[in-house]
């Protein structure tokens, strides 16, 4: 019987994983039975730590999340929401003209918020 050769050994080291932590709160407020209002903020936090194996660079990103929508239930089977998404960067100020951004402004243009429209068919 021939030795089985080890994939614990290696010529690199194993890659740094990324870390990751989210924190968001969800709050609902129905309306009536078929109309509701839901509000979602909180943090979400990357890590991307660098190593030599694929040649990363470290990188953090810390991001505010803003998620209000409206939403109807037609029936038990099928809802639409339609709402914004906002995923502000603390760390990458923007610029408005070229002036940079300094305090955080909820839903402002420079923010990347963008809307969207949202279909859900449950079986």
């Amino acid at each position: 019987m021939k030795p089985v050769p080890s994939l614990i050994l290696r010529e690199f080291p194993l890659p740094n994983q990324n870390y990751l932590v989210t924190s968001l709160l969800d709050t609902t407020y129905n309306f009536t039975k078929k109309f509701n209002f839901t509000l979602e903020g909180g943090f979400y936090n990357l890590t991307k730590y660098g190593d030599s194996f694929n040649g990363g660079i470290a990188q953090i990103y810390d991001y505010i999340i803003l998620d209000p929508d409206f939403g109807y239930t037609f029936n038990d089977h099928i809802s639409l929401n339609i709402g914004l998404w906002e995923q502000y960067n603390m760390r990458d100020q923007p610029t408005v003209l070229g002036v940079p951004v300094q305090t955080y402004t909820p839903f402002a243009f420079y923010n990347g918020t963008s809307a969207y429209l949202q279909a859900t068919v449950k079986f």
